[in-house]
């Protein structure tokens, strides 16, 4: 008998899955043999639009990994300021701005021309201190800058990005750190690893209002779900993922079973959450639907941070801080795409391009002392 070759078998279950709607077929994705060498302490990557080029934020080596998807092969990396955190690419697809952390000490950001990759130092004297994460109006005419820096100074930057200056500051609870957006730009939502808080902001009037709070150790989040209805958000330092309305923020579900999880990244058919489990070296899977870890567990390299999606789903990328190294998840067939929304309804944004232009993928991440759990080293920016 005859064996199918993996690509005919992959055309033959993608087009099933297109001319019969609904059709489920138990085709679990893998982790590529092998690593993608990129720079010291990656923590944060993101992919352009087409998929050919992924960033890899290095934050021991204050540069970014230019990394042709094409090859797997990383080019002559961006020198940018002092412990870079974030690389966040603009709606337009033409820059990027990167969060220079230094250490919760005076910083600034990178803006960094795409696809030239030409950087500038901007936002020198601003009053930065440590900013974490960037996330993007979805017209990408405001920035969203978190500034964990000393508590005095907890704050949310406005930036106007058509001047590369400060519109305004939103004050938050202390050590603001990772972030999300709903597409129409009207709520942004912040965790707070250090008080176990998440806040909830109106853009509207830049007003906090009630936020949640109970979480030990809150890291990354992202919206997911029916409508884009449902905050994940990661509890480290709980081993949990927790669910939130995130419309009124009250608790779904907490989802037990992992090991100090670092981030959450909905997949491009909005059907499944992935978590960095960085404690054990894997990446976990929640199904959306039941909110139940699923099978396969991934292993992948050493301290695993985030989860960044190509924009045809058939590839995802994890940054490894403890290895150096980018793994590759590789999905034999792409998702279906996401189910449409009710009239009146918004999408999530939150950060850089993921999937489909439709949805994207919050940026997630958190590091910088050493710490002891369960005898793994723990990055955290504390």
């Amino acid at each position: 008998m005859k064996k199918f070759s993996a690509s005919l078998l992959t055309f033959i279950v993608t087009m099933f899955s297109i001319l019969i709607p609904g059709a489920a077929f138990a085709v679990d994705p893998s982790v590529e043999p092998g690593t993608i060498a990129v720079g010291s302490g990656p923590l944060d990557v993101a992919i352009t639009a087409d998929g050919s080029t992924a960033y890899v934020v290095n934050y021991d080596s204050d540069n970014i990994s230019v990394v042709n998807l094409a090859t797997g092969t990383a080019g002559t990396p961006i020198s940018v300021g002092n412990q870079p955190t974030a690389f966040t690419i603009a709606p337009n697809g033409t820059f990027a701005y990167v969060a220079n952390f230094n250490n919760d000490s005076p910083s600034d950001l990178t803006r960094i021309a795409l696809p030239s990759g030409t950087p500038t130092t901007i936002l020198s004297g601003a009053g930065l201190d440590g900013p974490r994460s960037i996330v993007f109006s979805p017209d990408g005419t405001k920035a969203y800058v978190s500034n964990q820096g000393m508590a005095a100074n907890a704050k949310i930057f406005v930036i106007d990005t058509a001047t590369n200056t400060k519109l305004s500051e939103i004050a938050v609870s202390p050590r603001p750190q990772n972030m999300a957006i709903n597409s129409d730009g009207t709520k942004l939502f912040v965790s707070h690893f250090d008080n176990g808080v998440v806040s909830f902001i109106d853009l509207s009037t830049n007003a906090v209002t009630t936020p949640i709070t109970g979480l030990s150790g809150p890291q990354g989040l992202t919206l997911a779900g029916t409508n884009y209805g449902l905050l994940y958000v990661a509890n480290q330092t709980g081993n949990s993922v927790n669910v939130y309305n995130a419309v009124n923020g009250t608790l779904v579900t907490s989802i037990t079973g992992f090991s100090s999880p670092e981030s959450v990244t909905v997949n491009p058919g909005n059907t499944q959450i992935y978590v960095a489990n960085q404690g054990a070296d894997q990446i976990k899977i929640i199904d959306i639907a039941t909110n139940a870890i699923i099978a396969p567990t991934l292993t992948v390299g050493d301290l695993p941070f985030y989860v960044a999606f190509a924009p045809n789903g058939l590839k995802a990328y994890v940054p490894n801080y403890g290895s150096n190294t980018l793994s590759v998840i590789s999905f034999p067939q792409p998702p279906a795409p996401p189910a449409p929304q009710p009239a009146g309804e918004t999408l999530a944004n939150t950060g850089q391009d993921l999937t489909l232009g439709m949805i994207s993928a919050t940026l997630l991440l958190g590091f910088g002392i050493v710490s002891v759990l369960t005898g793994r080293r723990i990055r955290r920016i504390r």
